[in-house]
């Protein structure tokens, strides 16, 4: 069987256009959103103008302008200061050659800015919230219930509240051209990818919307990436390439696989050590349950051993929301004055009229015969993408779900930001707070958080026998903690993005098959015509027959620039492949497993650095190449260990298809 068009197509075709502007899906036709539209609705000289926010281009667009220009002329009689830019007379010229004109304040007292982030949520409480919730606003931002739907221990919400607090004082030492960041990763299946919705539909999306503004009140930059994938679990291939996926930068890294995630504790574990050992030392937020039989119970295990861990318990929300929103399966409701994030939300005492059942095809959730009207009113996404959308099962959140979830979280966020600054007012009380006294607190702050994740580290990962490579022994400390590196072909991911990578990744063509290089593909038939909808995609690198065979060599220069590759690293490393997940699980039939290298079929022929692969040990989905000797392979003799591997396939129009190299130090 030959190539297909289906099968056979280059990552730049993926890409071969510019990014488009997608329209804002958020509002979902929600009024709420007109409130945010009006020019007029202005806090702290941040407009919030159809989900975005922007700085008025003139201070005479203040409501105070005059009192303000006045106030400001008689002090820089006073001190020398040029009103245009806010620096001394005599330093102007200098000024203006390094930085632009529209200038942060800076060294802000926390006093004030609680006043900027207390004044952003009132503006959100008398308008967005108003509008989104109605009389219905009370009962659901009710903030006691913050406590009920999130969880964690006293340690866990000292380190939330300890993280902000270094992004605080960070924005307040950084220069005024320069923004602290904090960055949200949402890791997880098809629910939390957001599939039957539009992409900016996510929960990450909604609660983005409204943690943004409240975080730029007080000099952050909030930034919230939807990485999450379906139908692939959460180890070991995205627990391993976990810096090459998510990043290396984040500060909380949702745990969102409980819809399609078997219950196990090794999966669990090593996420939650991959994580630890991250420079950024990220707080897990873990999207489950405290219900017997989830997940959450084992990350209490690790939160006992140092791990930073909060869970927002969907069960709960559930419960609270049932108990305070109306049901609309009752015939003589009236819904005249009902917004419609509530409408048609819940029906016979369900969510989205989708109830929990025992039939593992539909994951465990099925459409409840009493329903309507919230089924057929669950998704819609037909509004931006007339014809077929996929995915919009049982299972899958709809956008109103989503939206809930988004604006609790946000809610959680304000709040721990909250008590982040009311500690750094208790320390200004003690002593005022000037540059130096701000790098005193920050490095304390630092070494605090530096210690916590020793802590964790200092206790042995959970040992595990991996009992899947019988008679391949290794040490499991490795896989938990070891440095990795990893290739992957997976999107979303934060390889894809990164300057160098992502244009040799576009670079891959079918002229690289006459080169002996693997070719990054992807299959058509995962995306959806409608732009907008699903970003998440099982790419892969190719590998068919060639007469000099296929050459796969890693780390390459740029990644060896990007990544913590390090001289002198350890001589021997695991080798991980991770082949491609096919659409429903199916894949053609010319497509090569790599266990077939273990059954004395000899349809391909593997080595590393020219030793030859004797086996592929199975480990989880994934596979450990072995040789005569173990698991153990030695790398080149420069400064960087690096591996090329080798791949010859005996028979025409076969394909071998690896979505990841790992590299397990």
């Amino acid at each position: 069987m030959g190539y297909t068009d289906g099968h056979f197509h280059s990552y730049n075709d993926r890409y071969d256009f510019e990014p488009v502007e997608i329209p804002d899906f958020l509002s979902t036709g929600i009024s709420s959103r007109r409130a945010a539209e009006r020019v007029s609705d202005e806090v702290n000289g941040v407009v919030l103008n159809r989900n975005h926010f922007y700085r008025p281009h003139s201070i005479f667009e203040h409501r105070h302008s005059k009192v303000l220009f006045v106030i400001a002329f008689l002090l820089g009689l006073l001190t020398g200061y040029d009103f245009t830019i806010g620096t001394k007379g005599s330093d102007k010229m200098k000024h203006d050659e390094k930085v632009p004109e529209v200038t942060k304040p800076t060294e802000r007292a926390p006093m004030e800015l609680l006043g900027s982030l207390s004044r952003i949520t009132q503006k959100l409480w008398e308008t967005t919230f108003q509008e989104d919730f109605g009389s219905y606003r009370g009962l659901i931002l009710d903030k006691s219930l913050l406590n009920r739907i999130f969880k964690c221990s006293d340690a866990s919400r000292e380190k939330l509240k300890r993280k902000l607090m270094i992004k605080l004082v960070e924005a307040q030492m950084l220069a005024s051209t320069q923004q602290a960041t904090f960055v949200w990763v949402t890791a997880g299946d098809s629910s939390a990818a957001a599939h039957g919705n539009m992409y900016s539909q996510s929960y990450t999306a909604t609660m983005e919307n409204i943690a943004k503004a409240a975080f730029d009140a007080v000099g952050i930059n909030f930034i919230a990436r939807n990485y999450a994938m379906a139908d692939i679990e959460s180890a070991p291939e995205l627990s391993l390439c976990m810096e090459s996926v998510y990043g290396a930068d984040i500060d909380i890294l949702t745990w969102d696989f409980g819809q399609t995630e078997s219950l196990s504790d090794y999966r669990v574990d090593l996420f939650s050590n991959r994580a630890a050992v991250l420079p950024s030392t990220p707080l897990i937020m873990v999207l489950d349950s405290s219900a017997a039989g989830h997940h959450w119970s084992r990350f209490q295990s690790l939160e006992e051993m140092g791990l930073g861990a909060i869970m927002m318990d969907g069960v709960v929300m559930s419960h609270i929301l049932k108990g305070r929103l109306p049901d609309f399966s009752s015939a003589n409701l009236v819904v005249d004055n009902t917004s419609e994030a509530i409408r048609n939300f819940i029906c016979n005492g369900f969510l989205e009229g989708s109830r929990p059942c025992d039939n593992p095809s539909q994951n465990f959730m099925c459409d409840d015969e009493g329903g309507e009207p919230c089924r057929s009113e669950k998704y819609n996404a037909h509004r931006w993408c007339p014809g077929e959308v996929r995915y919009q099962t049982s299972y899958n959140p709809g956008w109103r779900k989503h939206f809930f979830t988004g604006r609790f979280l946000s809610l959680f966020l304000i709040d721990a930001l909250n008590q982040a600054l009311l500690e750094l007012d208790n320390i200004e009380k003690q002593k005022p707070l000037t540059r130096s006294s701000l790098r005193e607190i920050y490095e304390s702050l630092k070494t605090q958080q530096e210690y916590d994740a020793n802590i964790f580290l200092q206790n042995q990962a959970v040992r595990n026998s991996f009992n899947e490579t019988k008679g391949y022994l290794f040490d499991p400390q490795r896989i938990y903690r070891e440095r990795t590196f990893c290739r992957t072909a997976l999107l979303p991911s934060q390889v894809a993005i990164m300057p160098g990578l992502r244009e040799k990744a576009i670079g891959a063509d079918v002229e690289f098959l006459s080169k002996g290089e693997p070719v990054l593909t992807f299959d058509p038939a995962e995306g959806q015509r409608c732009e907008g909808l699903n970003f998440d995609y099982k790419d892969y690198f190719a590998i068919r027959k060639s007469d000099s065979g296929i050459s796969l060599k890693i780390p390459s220069d740029a990644e060896i620039d990007a990544f913590s590759t390090k001289k002198n690293a350890r001589s021997e490393v695991l080798i991980m492949l991770c082949q491609r997940r096919c659409v429903s699980n199916t894949c053609a039939p010319n497509i090569i497993r790599l266990d077939e290298l273990n059954a004395g079929v000899e349809k391909m022929f593997i080595t590393v650095n020219e030793q030859p692969v004797a086996k592929a040990v199975p480990f989880d989905g994934c596979y450990l190449l072995a040789n005569d000797a173990g698991l153990e392979w030695r790398g080149s003799s420069d400064s960087y260990s690096r591996y090329s591997l080798q791949f010859k396939l005996r028979e025409p129009d076969t394909e071998l298809q690896i979505s990841s190299v790992i590299l397990i130090y």
